[in-house]
């Protein structure tokens, strides 16, 4: 029976990890695919879909790349996290106030 199986899907600080299990299919016709407008990824083989896994909405999917281990048949899909980038608000430099240097005033003679 050919089929692949959800092992574990891990979150770290940065992405998630997916491992899927493939019994009797050669990862020749394995696709993995994201979803752009939504944060789903597929896992197909030939015309069948294998697995739909939906992620959280900070996952980029689109951005996904897959490590295949043949020795234990296990296929491991990195997907990262999208960062919202946030900057600080800072206070522009206002300018100081600058006292021109006194010089001493000579008297005529």
């Amino acid at each position: 029976m050919s089929r692949v199986l959800l092992q574990n899907v891990k979150e770290t600080a940065t992405s998630y990890i997916l491992s899927f299990h493939l019994q009797g299919i050669p990862i020749s016709i394995v696709q993995v695919e994201g979803e752009g407008s939504g944060s789903f990824l597929w896992v197909r083989y030939g015309r069948q879909l294998a697995h739909k896994v939906e992620l959280s909405t900070d996952a980029n999917v689109d951005a996904a790349t897959a490590t295949w281990y043949s020795s234990s048949s296990t296929l491991n899909v990195t997907v990262p996290k999208m960062k919202n980038i946030k900057y600080p608000y800072e206070q522009p430099n206002k300018p100081k106030m600058t006292v021109p240097p006194r010089v001493p005033i000579s008297r005529a003679r």
